[in-house]
């Protein structure tokens, strides 16, 4: 079994242990992955889009690609108050950023560097252990970001903090 596949299975096997209902990706053979709902509040609220590819890289390591839409339409204007957001959330980030998509879509990207030297199951517990931090970070600002999806201005959006 190639290593790609060995590793997304490891993590699909690990996303289910922890409760996630998930999906096998199978869009792009070169690019094995999964793909999931996940709530951000305990409560099961606030859903977002989460897709995980592996991607081969060059020497010595490999990516894996954490990708998460927060919200998936926004209008021209809602989109134009969540760039300026973007541009102060960014900042506070450790993993990752987030950006907008065709000027429609808030997403959050991270690429994992795994080192060939770890197992497939050392590196699946690597990619969880990441994507669990992301989701955190998504948790602490997907509120505002739905605010602003909604019409709330950023200037607005600041003078409620």
């Amino acid at each position: 079994m190639e290593r790609s596949k060995q590793i997304m299975d490891a993590l699909e096997a690990l996303l289910r242990e922890q409760g996630f209902d998930v999906q096998p990706d199978g869009r792009l053979d070169e690019h094995p992955g999964v793909n999931m709902l996940i709530p951000l509040q305990e409560d099961g609220t606030e859903l977002v889009f989460a897709e995980l590819h592996f991607i081969t890289g060059p020497q010595g390591f490999d990516v894996i690609q954490l990708y998460t839409t927060l919200v998936g339409e926004l209008q021209p204007q809602a989109a134009a108050e969540t760039a300026k957001a973007i541009a102060v959330w960014n900042q506070d980030l450790l993993l990752g950023a987030f950006a907008l998509r065709d000027d429609r879509q808030l997403y959050h990207r991270y690429c994992l560097t795994v080192p060939r030297s770890l197992a497939p199951g050392q590196a699946a517990a690597l990619a969880l252990d990441a994507f669990s931090f992301i989701l955190g970070q998504i948790a602490e600002y997907h509120g505002d970001a739905l605010l602003l999806a909604s019409g709330t201005t950023f200037e607005t959006l600041c003078a409620m903090d």
